[in-house]
Parts: C-alpha cells; structure tokens; sequence
C-alpha cells in the first residue's frame, strides 16, 4: 500500500457522517477481521454500511477481466476497496481530503497492490490508463468535484480521459427516484426526507439522478454499450441484483429486507409497494429500483449476468453468491470460510445422486456448485399460480411425498434424532409415528424444486440433519410457499397431508434449525422498527379506547346479526305454517263459505 500525497494542496470536499469520529477510531484501532465484533456491538446503520463485508457484494456481482487495472474515485474510507484489491492487480484509490486517505491506508495497510492519491482529479497527473473507473456513490457528489452546469457529465467525461480503448466505467450509484425516498428514508446527501423526488428544492443541482437522465448522459459521452443492474436493498448491502433480462417478481420481492437511514420515518412499507408495481407490470421496476449499478462501455462488450443474490443474514461461514447467467447457474463462496460449505455441497449432491436415487441439477466444477439454468417454473411456484385449485396443490403434495418417502426407515428405540440433537420436548410415542431420513436433507422442498415431464429434478441442497422426519420436510414446503399461506387452513392442508398434529414441533425444530444458520446481528438490523409518523403522532390511550369501542360495536353488530337471523327464521317459519294450512280440506271449505258470504253482502 502506498499513500500519495503529491498532488494534495487541500481537501476539495468531505462526506460527513453523523458517527464519522467514531468509526474513524474504530478502523484506526481495529483490523479488518475485528469489524464483525464491532458491529455485534455496535449495529447503527453507519457502522454497518462502513464496516460490514456486505459492502463488497457488489464488487462480486462483476466478472473483472484477470490481471486488470482499476481506478477508483471516491474512495471515502475503503469500503469496497479491499474488495477491488481482491479482483485486481493494480488498484488506485482517489480521494479528495486527506483524512480519508489517512483512514484509508490504515484500513488497508496489508493490501500491495494498492496506491492511494489525495488530491483534485484536475491536479493529478496519472501515469497510465485503466481496464476500469469505478465511481461508488461519487455520482451523487459531483457537483462538489466539478463547478459546471452539469457536474456528472464532467465526470464521465474525465473517466474518458483515463479509460484504455476497451475500458469500461462501472457506476454504483443511488437512484432519484428510489422507492426507499417515496416511503420516507431520509436523502443521504441533504438528510432531508423526500428531497430528491421533490427535486432538491434546498439546493440549486441535483445530487442523484433518474435511469432517463443517466442514460442520456452516458450516451453524449460516447458510452453507447450500457448494462443496468438493480441492486436491492440498494449498492451498498446487495442482497438480490436485477436486470432487465431478469426482473424481479412478486417471490423475489416478497424475499428481501429494506433498511433505511437511523431516525427515517418510514411512512409505508416498501415490500408492498414494489410487490404492487410488479403485479401491474414488473417493467416499471427499474424506475423506481433504489439504486443501479452500471456497466458503461464505449465498445460492444458481453455482459450474461441476469440475477445475482447473496445470503446477508447467514453466518459467514455460510455466505454464498448465486449467479444466474444466460445459460448456467453458478454457486461460489463469497469468503475463506464459506468454501467448506461448498464441499459439503458437493458431497450431498453425489450422495442424492448415487445413493438416495434423487433427480439432481446441480454438480460440483472448478471450487463451484454449478446446474443449467430451467426455465420452467418452480415447483412451488406452479401451486402458487394454482392456489384456487385445491384438488391439484393436494395431486403435487403426494407426488412429493412419494419421492421423499423413498428413502425414509422407521424409528428405532435409542435413535438418536434431530428432536434430541435441537433438545426439543417429543414423547416416545410421537417420534414413533414418524418416518425418518438418516441423512436428512431438509431443504429438499418444493421451493428448491423443479418439475421437468413430470419428474422432480431438486437444486440447491445444502443442508441436512441425521434423522429427520420425511413429514418434517412436506411441513416446510407447505409453509415456505407465501401464496398458499392463508389457503392452508381453508383447504385444510396439513390435516390432509396428515401431519396436522406435529406442527408445534415441526415449527420448534424448524427455528432451532435457522438460528444455527443466521447472523443474528444483520437479521436484527434489517428487522429494525423504524418511526411512523401517521402510527406514533397518535395518542396511544386515545387509541386503545377507539379499539375497544370499535371492538364493541363489532360485537353489537354479531348479535344484532344473529337476532335478525332468528327473526327471519321465525318469519319463514310462520309461513310455512300458514301454508300448511291453505293446503288444508277444512281451509278449503271454510274459505268457499267466506266467499260466498261476501259476494252476499256485495
């Protein structure tokens, strides 16, 4: 690492953050395999997006040529520095004011590949040209780089300057209109809520920019050849990634956490507004995606990338990324840890294959877990689309069964089971019922599953247990499949499926399971409770007697139901009598004489 100070007259500008001194003390007293503590401790939304590895995702989302030169601008306090380290052989991070360069260099001391200049672009004097630019989140502070009519044009322009022939420029960059800023985060740049969608009323240039105006830009520039990515959360905690080729739908949205600035009022949630979008037409999505992140090339190049997505609440040891491309889909570990969790993968994959006589997509190549892209929907998928079909989502509950029941043995007094192995209360009786798997691989379920001429071909079987219930894994695919949720007690699913009465225990088992899985930390931050301004501007006492009155009318309201319900049945009941006696012979006569009467008296 080397610090290069000779184009450095003063600081230009400076990103403040609200902990800055904080953070600060925490990279210069802390090396980077410390931040994980740091954050168990201190799990405040600038911490983590400063500190976090998730911050380098997005770097892992790109396929760098080998052996490339980067140019980063904007480097701010390193955080995917280390990450652009990783991909290639020579990194120069440009910074503009020297305490991020002293917070830089200490952050990356380690890393020799890296140079680190201080000073105004205009000023430096670069001695090459690079494979790459990459501007992570300068765009929305251009207007302090450059003093011109339109300061994010003058950048582009500058990266022309400094790009080789094939260069490309790779822009992580919020959008204007991000969903996040219509529910209430607070504008990053401003910390005024609703300020870029209401055009930077506090400020005579825009901070961020639309999909449209960038376009425009990048085109004027030269840069015909442009990818939009669509990373969500956003950028900087990348958890799923789209692209035009592969939109999200409403599963994909549905699996997802947002998380917004410290002290947002959030005003509704962005989930269902984005899953609302999407069921009236999934192509408005980009407009209001919360950030991109942009390959601008000024040559036809090729880009297959279509989804990517990462595990940000697992365990690290845990943490895989999953790319989908035109043609295969790759699963690699994304740290030093995570690459046992591969072998285990593929060591499950040849034992589903060679001994349990599984259909299996995925196979294990070159440190990697890789399978052919289907384009067939999922298993789960198809009953969600068939959730008013009662009779068919019960047809492909049995055909599952049938597979997974295959492989299962009975229990045997002294098996030491899942129930033991979780400490989960379960009389001797109940685990008697059950059939067992002995390498139970519990995330065989219908969401992990495709269905190809009527055969069931599984992907993505990472994990298993010794013992584990066969009625445990058909509890898991019923429940994972969001559409179906409030049809499983209409339809009665579990009763039918006969597994109604071990639902406790399968929910116990199923927490104890993830809890061995999940950061608890990230899961934490990302299911914070954010303010409400609507829900906690009201009077809380005031509240509760307005429940309990609507409560009460709703009660009044049943009974005075079910008192014209029993009227209208004595009405009817009345009726019927009344008829029965006009059918009567005595009826009859009597009601001869009447008429006669009457005609009489007329």
């Amino acid at each position: 690492m080397e610090l290069n100070l000779e184009f450095y007259k003063n600081d230009l500008f400076y990103r403040k953050m609200n902990d800055e001194e904080k953070i600060i003390k925490y990279i210069n007293e802390n090396s980077e395999k410390d931040y994980k503590n740091i954050i168990n401790e201190d799990s405040t939304e600038e911490v983590i997006t400063t500190l976090s590895d998730l911050r380098k995702n997005i770097i892992y989302t790109y396929d760098f040529n080998p052996n490339c030169t980067i140019l980063e601008i904007g480097a701010h306090f390193g955080e995917i520095t280390g990450g652009l380290c990783e991909k290639a052989y020579k990194v120069v991070s440009v910074d503009f004011n020297k305490k991020s360069g002293d917070v830089i260099a200490k952050r990356h001391e380690d890393k020799k590949n890296l140079e680190i200049i201080i000073g105004n672009l205009e000023d430096i004097k670069f001695e090459e040209k690079f494979d790459y630019v990459v501007l992570c989140g300068i765009i929305e502070y251009a207007q302090k780089i450059y003093n011109t009519e339109n300061p994010v044009k003058s950048l582009i322009s500058f990266c022309k300057t400094v790009l080789k022939d094939n260069g490309k420029i790779l822009i992580a960059t919020d959008n204007k209109f991000a969903m996040r800023s219509y529910v209430g985060n607070i504008e990053e740049s401003t910390d005024i809520t609703f300020d870029s969608i209401t055009g930077y009323k506090s400020s005579p240039k825009s901070y961020k920019l639309g999909k449209i105006e960038l376009e425009k830009i990048l085109q004027e520039e030269g840069f015909s050849y442009n990818k939009f990515l669509y990373p969500l959360p956003d950028y900087k905690l990348a958890n799923s990634v789209f692209s035009d080729d592969y939109l999200p739908t409403s599963s994909k949205i549905n699996a997802y956490f947002p998380y917004y600035k410290d002290n947002s009022y959030v005003f509704y949630s962005e989930v269902d507004a984005y899953d609302t979008i999407i069921k009236e037409d999934k192509r408005i999505f980009p407009l209001v995606a919360n950030s991109f992140f942009i390959e601008a090339s000024m040559t036809e190049t090729k880009n297959d990338i279509k989804y990517v997505s990462f595990n940000n609440y697992r365990k690290s040891k845990y943490q895989l990324m999953t790319k989908i491309r035109e043609n295969i889909v790759e699963k690699v570990p994304i740290n030093i840890e995570a690459r046992e969790h591969i072998k285990d993968m593929a060591y499950n994959i040849e034992d589903l294959k060679n001994n349990k006589n599984v259909e299996i997509l995925d196979y294990y190549e070159n440190d990697k877990i890789v399978s052919n892209f289907v384009k067939n929907k999922l298993a789960s998928q198809i009953i969600s689309d068939n959730k008013d079909n009662c009779e068919k989502i019960i047809r492909i509950l049995k055909e599952y069964k049938e597979i997974i029941d295959k492989n299962v043995i009975d229990y045997k007094k002294g098996m030491n089971t899942a129930f033991d192995k979780y400490s989960i209360n379960i009389e001797e009786n109940t685990k008697k019922e059950l059939h067992y798997l002995e390498n139970g691989y519990w995330d065989m379920i219908l969401k992990n599953c495709f269905i190809v001429d009527e055969k069931y071909i599984f992907f993505d079987q990472e994990w298993k247990e010794e013992n584990i219930p066969a009625e445990f894994l058909l509890y898991r695919s019923i429940s994972n499949i969001e559409k179906i949720r409030d049809k499983i007690e209409e339809y009665d699913l579990y009763e039918k499926m006969q597994i109604k009465k071990y639902i406790p225990i399968f929910e116990e088992l199923d927490r104890k399971i993830t809890e061995e899985i999940i950061d608890k930390t990230m899961l934490q931050f990302y299911l914070r409770r954010y303010k409400n301004p609507i829900y906690d501007s009201i009077d809380k006492e005031e509240y509760g007697k307005i429940l309990n009155q609507k409560q009460e009318l709703e009660e009044l309201k049943v009974k005075d139901e079910e008192k014209i319900e029993e009227l209208q049945n004595e009405v009817e009941k009345l009726k019927n009598d009344l008829n029965s006696i006009y059918q009567l012979k005595s009826w009859k006569f009597i009601s001869r004489i009447l008429k006669k009467k009457n005609k009489l008296k007329g």
